[in-house]
């Protein structure tokens, strides 16, 4: 999720450096010679776009447009992205205590949505913090004190019957906390499990049945694939964690040295 989302900036940025060639049709007034032909000054000014604009998103219950940061594959991405000077220095919180909203004038607001104490930081989300790929890419940070953290389950290839399971950032969660799993990573790594021929070797008539099942909300057939497959569906799940710890290991190796 990670790589995908650093290409897709870098091809957004590299479209943008070949517009610049363009900026010479623009008026003079517009634009001096010297910006025209300056492509650092063109990439700091995509960067201070995608770092510090939010995200247009749905009305409020008072009609006032409301402002969010959305992760790329929200369906709210094509919202109108904004530049607000002095709002846009609100940290992130997975807690927030206010929201920015827009009048029918067009002017931004803070509000709160809750009571904030004297000296408490004014904090809005920059987006869900469960998926924490999406934050390290746009902004830079991790949120270590969110209890869910996102599943770095990635399969060669994700197809729709994965996606019907719940295969998406948002869902493939994990509790920091308790150590609890969401139902959508059982229901994922099953899939896989079933799509194995060396471990099910029916030809994917179980994993079909499973998805079928899932489909057509058939909780007492999907239960039972579960349990009888529960011991497989563990050590696969135990083998993605070991994998993770693994490459977490050489990557802090590399950061220390």
């Amino acid at each position: 999720y990670l790589t995908e989302f650093c290409q897709k900036e870098r091809a957004t940025m590299n479209q943008l450096l070949m517009l610049k060639s363009l900026s010479a049709n623009l008026p003079h007034e517009w634009l001096s010679d010297e910006t025209r032909g300056n492509a650092d000054l063109w990439k700091w000014a995509y960067q201070i776009v995608l770092t510090r604009a939010v995200t247009s998103a749905s009305p409020s219950t008072d009609g006032d447009e409301r402002d969010v940061d959305v992760d790329d594959d929200d369906e709210n991405e094509h919202g109108d992205l904004r530049l607000l000077p002095l709002a846009d220095m609100i940290n992130h919180s997975h807690e927030p205590n206010v929201e920015i909203l827009h009048d029918e004038y067009g002017n931004a607001y803070v509000q709160a949505i809750r009571d904030i104490p004297a000296n408490t930081p004014l904090c809005r989300s920059y987006g869900n913090p469960a998926n924490p790929s999406y934050l390290l890419a746009r902004y830079g940070f991790l949120e270590e004190d969110h209890p869910w953290s996102f599943c770095k389950l990635l399969p060669g290839h994700v197809t729709e019957e994965m996606v019907d399971l719940g295969y998406h950032p948002h869902r493939l969660l994990f509790d920091k906390t308790t150590g609890d799993v969401s139902e959508e990573v059982w229901d994922v790594l099953l899939y896989l499990v079933l799509g194995d021929e060396d471990t099910c070797g029916d030809g994917g008539a179980t994993q079909r049945q499973f998805h079928r099942a899932h489909v057509e909300g058939n909780h007492e057939v999907k239960a039972q694939i579960h349990r009888e497959w529960y011991v497989h569906t563990l050590a696969t799940l135990a083998e993605h964690v070991e994998e993770v710890l693994r490459e977490l290991e050489v990557l802090e190796e590399k950061g220390v040295y």
